[in-house]
């Protein structure tokens, strides 16, 4: 999900320019795409372990976002392989962003620039500026800088190369307009209200993974923090017995009801 806010802009800006065939736009998607989910897993991987990037605080989409998006604009401006690879060390001037962002508008900011500063580092490229064509895996490199000694997945950038794709296992939509763990807290507070006569005012404790890693917004002052905040999805979850776009509304994020039942809501990672 997150591969496409800053690959799909970037390919559309250049591919509307250069006015390129639909099969040539999808290609360099593809292609980019690729590179952008296998990059993220060799560098994320250990998340499930409690370690890797994520848990020292980066943010995925500043690492690997300038990158894809800079590999997105050269394959559509036709560079060869040492102008790819000149454009991805360009891009990679641009890398960076940390996850205490999330839940504010400059997280979303973070796709943005690395869309914009990705064109810009292909166009550099094809014009002659120049960097390190091999910045990824040599020593000094952005690989070695983030990740410590044997943290790097290599074999996820590899394995099943051309044969398989990320795209095969159908991008994830969701459901609610909230931070992806939350999405499953929601489903599983309307299962429970949906056919009762629960009175969210008589709830006298909720326990729930505040996931700390993602959702650690304990509060929500406004919509940005809403999708982030576990507190205020159950809270306004369990009141109106739904949630969408009219619950990040600022009527609702104030409501007097939501922000008592939120004092209820307690964090429970078991």
């Amino acid at each position: 999900l997150h591969l496409d806010t800053h690959v799909a802009p970037a390919a559309f800006a250049v591919g509307e320019q250069l006015r390129v065939s639909g099969v040539t736009f999808l290609e360099a998607y593809i292609v980019a795409r690729e590179v952008g989910a296998r990059l993220m897993q060799a560098l994320d991987g250990r998340r499930v372990e409690g370690r890797g990037v994520s848990h020292r605080g980066w943010w995925h989409v500043g690492l690997v976002g300038p990158l894809d998006a800079a590999l997105v604009a050269a394959r559509l401006l036709k560079l060869d392989e040492h102008g790819i690879a000149t454009a991805l060390g360009i891009a990679s001037v641009s890398v960076g962003g940390f996850r205490r962002n999330l839940g504010t508008m400059a997280k979303s900011l973070g796709s943005a620039k690395s869309a914009r500063d990705g064109v810009e580092a292909a166009l550099l490229a094809r014009s002659g500026f120049t960097a390190d064509p091999a910045i990824l895996e040599s020593a000094v490199g952005l690989i070695h800088a983030l990740c410590p000694d044997g943290e790097f997945d290599y074999d996820a950038m590899y394995e099943g190369l051309g044969s398989t794709y990320n795209l095969e296992s159908a991008p994830m939509c969701k459901p609610f307009p909230a931070c992806g763990p939350a999405n499953s807290q929601i489903d599983s507070v309307l299962e429970l209200v949906r056919g009762t006569r629960i009175d969210p005012l008589e709830v006298q404790r909720v326990a729930v993974n505040f996931h700390p890693l993602s959702l650690f917004r304990p509060d929500a002052r406004d919509e940005s923090e809403a999708g982030f905040s576990t507190p205020y999805i159950i809270a306004a979850t369990l009141i109106d017995r739904e949630f969408g776009l009219r619950q990040l509304a600022g009527d609702r994020i104030h409501d007097h009801r939501i922000r008592a039942l939120m004092q209820r809501i307690e964090d429970d990672p078991s």
